[in-house]
């Protein structure tokens, strides 16, 4: 009996014995996970620091070899464009992984399909900002434009550089310009976290990264490109470089304004940076210019379904001036977005890798319907019927706003033929510098100048122009803007008129004598009522 009782003690012992065992490794295990987090978050730290004692450096010019923020600047002598910059094609910026990009991920997993992936979401609020901005100058540009002129502008082009600005914007003025860009209720480091993201959705980096883990390459239809023109005597501020380079993506130049070579510099990278479709974009310089900023935007991609060749007939379009026989695209389309509603018909032809061209067709006089809600018009027997009376072009356009454009880009497919001209707009440069002081722009004051936080010296808006072009045809469609904001610095305040003052009349005195530590001490005082 006693030896079976020391058996069982034996044995039970021996399992206590193995079960501490197992829980001590259990929690070696975690600790060393512990020490590994721990120690991936100080090398985490460490390359961060890494960056910022390079970007230090270089600005102090004690490393001009760091890759990570090394300045390539342009001398009026090399004739040669030279980059601040270049961000790593495998998507990380200074060795920082895209956080965006990790959240955009939504949990993927190896056996995800790729085509699935389209790019992190953006806020609706900060689209509705940004789109709301693009309605308004739109609006703004339609009512400048003469009746029977065509329009073509960029509004993305005059915002982006516009957002990057307010980073150097005085707190006087920042408010007033993150309102006129739709971004009221946005401080700048949370617009600057949206506004990154939003260009590498925008140029679907994450998605091509996405790709590129399953030997798949793509190239994005659409690139950005932005860049800032120092002149020779001016020093930008740290702060707005590391913002410029690392979230707006831009790079730095050296010019000298004084000199011609300025011009060329700035069209040879706007026609760079969109495939030679913008050429000629600066034609002088302002003696008092002093920096520019430049926004490219570029965007080239087929259509999902191409018009057929042999289908394009010459017919007429009735234009405001007339009459004209041009050459017509025609394609019968099974399910493409369209929409009826108050005074126009939109079609949207979607391209290969995301784009769209919606066409707004405004209804002819005399043509009715009833505008359903949700905006689509019927009839009767529930088949889709044309808008009633209609608008003009510069109507529909200048009547959107960002719900009534949501309510276009949700709109239901259907079967659609459409007849659509080839066509090409080109436009000649032209200020926008009238539009941003009428949208509330407040960067122009030459009195109160309020960029102080880009370069050394105090700047004001004194140059805003564009140019821009789109071309349609049965392959695809391609389009192209250049926007160059000129600054210059503050005009000196005029010395005030003097006063007036003539002792005339009876008149009083004080004589102070200065009292060290109590400061002045009045010695005399009186009155001069005559004088003697």
């Amino acid at each position: 009996m006693k030896k079976r009782t020391a058996a069982v003690l034996a044995v039970l012992m021996l399992c206590q014995a193995i079960w501490l065992a197992g829980c001590a490794a259990e929690n070696k295990a975690d600790t060393v996970a512990e020490n590994r987090e721990s120690m991936a978050a100080e090398t985490a730290v460490e390359v961060n620091g890494a960056d910022i004692d390079a970007d230090t450096a270089a600005e102090d010019g004690e490393r001009a070899d760091v890759d990570a923020a090394a300045v390539a600047v342009q001398t009026p002598e090399d004739g040669q464009l030279s980059a601040e910059k270049n961000l790593s094609d495998e998507g990380t910026e200074n060795g920082r992984t895209s956080a965006a990009g990790e959240e955009a991920s939504g949990g993927r997993t190896e056996d995800s399909d790729p085509a699935a992936y389209t790019g992190a979401a953006i806020p609706a609020r900060f689209q509705d900002g940004v789109n709301g901005f693009a309605l308004r100058f739109t609006r703004q540009m339609l009512e400048e434009k003469g009746m029977a002129e065509n329009l073509i502008v960029s509004p993305f082009s005059v915002w982006l550089p516009l957002t990057a600005l307010a980073n150097a914007t005085d707190e006087e003025a920042m408010e007033e310009l993150l309102s006129a860009l739709g971004l009221s209720d946005a401080d700048m480091a949370v617009q600057n976290g949206l506004t990154e993201q939003m260009i590498r959705s925008l140029q679907q980096e994450e998605r091509r990264e996405w790709l590129r883990q399953y030997g798949e390459e793509m190239d994005s239809p659409l690139k950005i490109a932005n860049a800032v023109f120092v002149g020779k005597d001016m020093k930008l501020q740290k702060a707005f470089k590391s913002v410029f380079t690392d979230v707006y993506q831009g790079r730095i130049f050296r010019v000298d304004f004084a000199d011609d070579g300025a011009v060329e510099q700035v069209n040879a990278w706007a026609s760079e940076q969109t495939d030679g479709e913008i050429q000629d974009l600066i034609s002088h310089f302002e003696p008092e210019t002093v920096a520019a900023l430049a926004n490219a935007v570029y965007f080239s991609d087929g259509w999902s379904e191409e018009f057929s060749e042999e289908l394009t007939k010459d017919d007429l379009f009735c234009g405001a001036d007339g009459e004209e026989t041009v050459p017509f695209m025609n394609g019968e389309f099974d399910s493409i977005p369209y929409y009826a509603g108050d005074g126009f018909e939109m079609a949207s032809l979607p391209t290969q890798n995301g784009g769209r061209l919606m066409l707004l067709l405004p209804a002819e006089e005399g043509e009715a319907a009833e505008s359903l809600p949700g905006g689509e018009a019927t009839s009767g027997d529930g088949t889709a019927e044309k808008p009633g009376p209609g608008r003009s072009a510069e109507e529909v356009l200048a009547g959107l706003d960002p719900p009534e454009l949501n309510r276009l880009l949700d709109a239901d497919r259907t079967a659609v033929h459409l007849s659509l001209p080839r066509f090409r707009l080109e436009s000649d440069t032209f200020s926008v510098l009238e539009t941003l002081e009428a949208m509330g722009v407040p960067l122009s004051d030459d009195r109160n100048p309020h960029i102080d936080g880009l370069a050394n010296r105090p700047l004001y808006l004194s140059q805003a122009v564009q140019k821009a072009m789109l071309e349609a045809d049965e392959k695809g469609l391609t389009a192209a803007a250049v926007t160059a904001l000129m600054m210059a610095e503050g005009a000196l305040m005029d010395p005030p008129e003097p006063v007036e003052l003539k002792f005339d009349r009876p008149f009083a005195f004080l004589l102070t004598a200065d009292g060290g530590d109590a400061g002045p001490v009045v010695l005399f005082s009186g009155v001069v009522n005559r004088i003697e």
